[in-house]
């Protein structure tokens, strides 16, 4: 280092060491208009990076275009979202069925009429029910009485108009099984006793266990099984699935 005539040390800058990162407590020289001074890095009103290149703004950033790969927000805040030179879509009140997302933003929303939506869902209801028709059968529950009067062994039922109601029986399906009897005495004492289990059959015979079908009516006969000493009410049950 050597010395000028004015008293001063003349130091090239090229020939100070180098360091590697500028922290918080290291000093700057600036020129300023009260002349030359130092001022902290924690003072200087930039944005620091550090060696990785990351940079941290405590405050607010303003500024006319921010060119990112990847942003992470906790918040975000705007007037208007764009993706992809779309707009996102601002809709009033009403009813939408058709969107379109770009990106994970709605670009549009309009009624449709006939809804797809509802067109698809009558297709697969209609099939469905058509599916589950042959699944889950129909039910026939059908309740009655009939009296076999006193010194008789049976007594015949008519049914009108019972295979108008369900047409899709067929004509020998209904079996004397099919047919549940109780008898009720009201308030008359039974003379006697019973000596057998009353069961149905067909209209014409104690024995077809097949009950009668008669153009659209049903017809069978209630056997007692002994002769009734007296009048006895059954109340009768039809009950059969298909």
């Amino acid at each position: 280092m050597a010395i000028n005539t004015t008293n001063s040390n003349y130091v090239n800058i090229s020939n100070l060491p180098q360091t590697q990162e500028v922290l918080n407590g290291d000093l700057l020289i600036v020129q300023t208009e009260n002349g030359t001074q130092t001022i902290d890095f924690e003072n200087l009103n930039v944005v620091k990076t550090d060696a990785a290149g990351n940079a941290t703004v405590s405050g607010n950033l303003t500024g006319g275009n921010v060119f990112l790969n990847e942003v992470t927000i906790s918040t975000l805040k705007g007037n208007n979202f764009e993706v992809n030179g779309k707009e996102g879509y601002t809709a009033v009140k009403g009813f939408y069925n058709y969107f379109t997302v770009d990106s994970g933003l709605v670009t549009s929303a309009v009624q449709t009429s006939p809804s797809p939506e509802y067109t698809s869902l009558i297709t697969y209801m209609n099939a469905l029910t058509t599916w589950q028709n042959t699944i889950y059968k129909r039910i026939v529950d059908f309740n009655g009485n009939a009296t076999i009067t006193a010194g008789s062994t049976f007594t015949n039922v008519n049914i009108p108009n019972f295979y108008v109601s369900y047409p899709e029986v067929g004509d020998t399906d209904l079996k004397m099984w099919h047919v549940y009897l109780v008898t009720n005495f009201g308030a008359t004492t039974l003379v006697g006793s019973m000596s057998s289990m009353p069961w149905a059959s067909a209209d014409d015979s104690s024995i077809n266990t097949t009950l009668t079908k008669d153009g659209s009516n049903l017809k069978f006969r209630i056997n007692a099984g002994y002769v009734a000493p007296q009048n006895v009410t059954f109340f009768y049950r039809i009950l059969y699935t298909y």
